[in-house]
């Protein structure tokens, strides 16, 4: 039987994949760690709200909420903010991102997900995180370092979507940007759209769950006619049980939803 003949990349989507990796070849030069509003406008980067909250117009575009997820029990936000606030325990950015992802992925991502059944709606894979061949390394050693947890994606052609969680040692404000995260999508999103089986994808969305010291936050990424947008929620304090307990699900509920949006 002859084989199928190997797509052709478009000129569209040869130019994207040039624009981003410019894009990441400056990003890694820079010596900030953290950019504001006009340093990321100077990217030619859309910086943009958005909201968790499903009925918004601010909501993730890309990405669908999975419903009727449980609350995570008092006892371990108790335990997830107790963690983020001994200074003895854990003394720095890291050591409280690593915590805050313990005590996340035993609600979200053993749980919630073990409960849930593998279906059409719900089409995600997780492998080990070497495994994925991105376009870069996607680990920072040096301080401040940053680094991947998990990854999941869609085998198959039909979704270019891919997640992700990830940690930043450094402590920054919600209205900036980490160096870190900006380079994780980039290497991903350039990861996916090298892909044989991706090449008639005109978009390759990113969500990524960003854990920076003791707070988090949810980011949206795409390309955009020319340029990316970066779509960021509120830097959510998990020293707070309320404020943790609602974040948590929150994530939960977008992470683990279905891929959405037209990438075709």
């Amino acid at each position: 039987m002859p084989s199928k003949p190997t797509p052709a990349e478009s000129n569209v989507h040869l130019k994207q994949r040039k624009i981003l990796i410019d894009l990441e070849e400056i990003i890694d030069q820079l010596e900030l760690h953290a950019l504001d509003a006009s340093q990321i406008d100077k990217l030619n980067i859309k910086h943009q709200p958005m909201t968790l909250n499903e009925d918004s117009d601010l909501r993730p575009r890309f990405f669908a909420p999975r419903h009727n997820l449980p609350q995570p029990s008092d006892e371990l936000i108790r335990e997830a903010v107790d963690g983020v606030t001994d200074r003895e325990a854990f003394q720095d950015g890291m050591s409280r991102a690593y915590h805050s992802e313990r005590q996340w992925s035993s609600y979200a991502l053993q749980s919630c997900w073990a409960s849930l059944e593998r279906g059409s709606d719900n089409p995600w894979r997780s492998m080990p995180v070497c495994e994925y061949n991105p376009f870069k390394s996607l680990y920072k050693y040096d301080k401040p370092d940053f680094g991947v947890f998990g990854i999941r994606d869609v085998a198959g052609p039909a979704f270019p979507h891919m997640k992700a969680v990830i940690w930043n040692s450094l402590e920054t404000e919600g209205s900036k940007v980490c160096r870190g995260e900006l380079l994780i999508i980039l290497r991903l999103m350039l990861g996916q759209l090298r892909k044989v089986r991706l090449l008639h994808h005109d978009v390759a969305p990113i969500m990524i769950v960003s854990l920076i010291g003791k707070r988090g936050r949810l980011l949206e990424s795409y390309f955009e006619g020319e340029s990316l947008v970066l779509r960021c929620s509120d830097l959510y304090d998990f020293s707070d049980e309320e404020t943790t307990s609602m974040a948590y699900k929150a994530f939960a509920e977008w992470y683990l939803g279905a891929p959405a949006g037209k990438t075709v």
